[in-house]
Parts: C-alpha cells; sequence; structure tokens
C-alpha cells in the first residue's frame, strides 16, 4: 500500500476540476469534509489527487449535481457516504466489497454509477449505469472524466429525460444527499408511468439499493426458470414429433 505522500501529486488535477464546476451550466455543490477523513478515504482507495476521482475525494465530501446526481468523494456532515465506505472500504462500510466494479456515485431515483473492473465489461474502467428503469447494468461509452465533464454540461438532462417528472425539482430540493426517492410502482414496471400518478417518498439510499438489487434477481431467476421451462417444452414437442 502507497503511503499518504505518495498520492498527494504535485501536480493535482482539483484546480482544473475546480474550474470546470465553476463554469458548469448546472447547479453544482461542493460538499465540505473534514481533512483527516479525506485523507483516510484517499489512503484506503489509493487513488492519486492527479486523478480526478482523488481530487474529488481530497477536497470535497462529495459533489452533487443538478440537485440529482451525487458524485462519491471523501464524505463528511452533509454526505456520509463516502468512495471508501460505498466500496467496503474502513470502519464503517455501507456494502461488502464487490470484485470487478468500484462505485462512483448514484442519484435521486436511485440509480448507481461504477467503473468496470471486469464485473460489467471487459474491465477497461468504462462507467456503467445501473438503471432503476431496467435493472440492469448499462455501459456508457465513457471513462470517469468524461462522464464527470459531460454531467457538468448538459448530459444530464438527457440522460435523464425518461425519468424525471413534473415538479421533480421541488421534490429534490430538500432532499438530503445520502438519501433517494422510493418510486411505487417501480420505475421498471409498465405501471409507473407517468411518473407524476406515483407514490413516492424519501428514503435511505442504501434500502434503495437493496430493493432494486433484490428485485433484479429475483427478476433474473424468473426470467432463468422461464428459459429452462421452455426448454423442457421444446424436448417434449421434439419426443412427441418422434
Amino acid at each position: 500500500m502507497r503511503p499518504l505522500a505518495d498520492l498527494l501529486s504535485p501536480d493535482p488535477a482539483w484546480p482544473a476540476l475546480r474550474t470546470a464546476i465553476s463554469r458548469s451550466t448546472r447547479a453544482v455543490e461542493v460538499l465540505p469534509t473534514p481533512r483527516p477523513r479525506a485523507e483516510a478515504v484517499l489512503l484506503s482507495m489509493q487513488v492519486t489527487t492527479r486523478s480526478t476521482m482523488g481530487a474529488i475525494a481530497l477536497e470535497t465530501g462529495g459533489l452533487v449535481i443538478d440537485r440529482w446526481l451525487r458524485v462519491f468523494g471523501g464524505g463528511g456532515p452533509r454526505m456520509d457516504g463516502d468512495l471508501a465506505r460505498w466500496n467496503g472500504h474502513g470502519d464503517r462500510p455501507i456494502l461488502r466489497r464487490q470484485r470487478g466494479l468500484l462505485l462512483v456515485g448514484h442519484d435521486a431515483i436511485g440509480g448507481f454509477f461504477a467503473l468496470d473492473g471486469g464485473e460489467l465489461g471487459d474491465g477497461k474502467g468504462e462507467v456503467f449505469y445501473f438503471a432503476p428503469d431496467s435493472l440492469a447494468w448499462e455501459g456508457i461509452d465513457m471513462g470517469y472524466s468524461g462522464w464527470l465533464d459531460a454531467m457538468l454540461e448538459n448530459a444530464i438532462n438527457d440522460f435523464y429525460a425518461e425519468n424525471r417528472w413534473t415538479g421533480w425539482e421541488r421534490e429534490v430540493a430538500g432532499l438530503e444527499p445520502d438519501r433517494g426517492i422510493s418510486i411505487v410502482p417501480g420505475l421498471w414496471t409498465e405501471e409507473s408511468r407517468p411518473i407524476e400518478k406515483t407514490s413516492r417518498k424519501a428514503v435511505p439510499m442504501e434500502e434503495l439499493w437493496g430493493l432494486q438489487q433484490d428485485v433484479a434477481k429475483q427478476l433474473q431467476a424468473n426470467a432463468r426458470e422461464q428459459t429452462e421451462f421452455d426448454d423442457d417444452d421444446d424436448e417434449d414437442d421434439d419426443d412427441d414429433d418422434a
């Protein structure tokens, strides 16, 4: 493990990132973080401040973009879920460590962003999105820095065009960054449209993660059972033909 001194780059990414944030067309909240906590996160994750991810981990408690998207940082009083905790590190992990992916952010409706380390794709660090409307990981053809740059601009509008509803701004205005909106019926169902007619309430993000992962696993199991059933039917038909 590299010591903290080796992770603190003489050419950090933060100045350029701070400029990009100031020029963003979206509202961006830079959350505070206690320096000792941020350093502990940086050390746990072994990322350098030369990288965009490392800069966010050391200099911020996280970013909130457009009151909707939360990018994990060093954690703090406004956002306790930090880059380390969400990835199973430290003494208060939110989730168990997951092989082959690194969670880097979530959004107001329970969508999660992760870097692929081989579990989701070819392992080259592409950003994937766990979409609440499909309950599946979807590649977005960008790396971490490209994804963040796009979200700081107007890409966030197009990305969420189908999953924002009339009045969403008012509902998320007072939403804490560690909480998301539970939508019933779930966005993966036809009954969830239009979203304005659904029941919505704020819940902890780990609750949304757990619920959606459980439903995704159940749907996958049902699909496997249906495939096996269809295969058995095909074999029976072949026997009857014989």
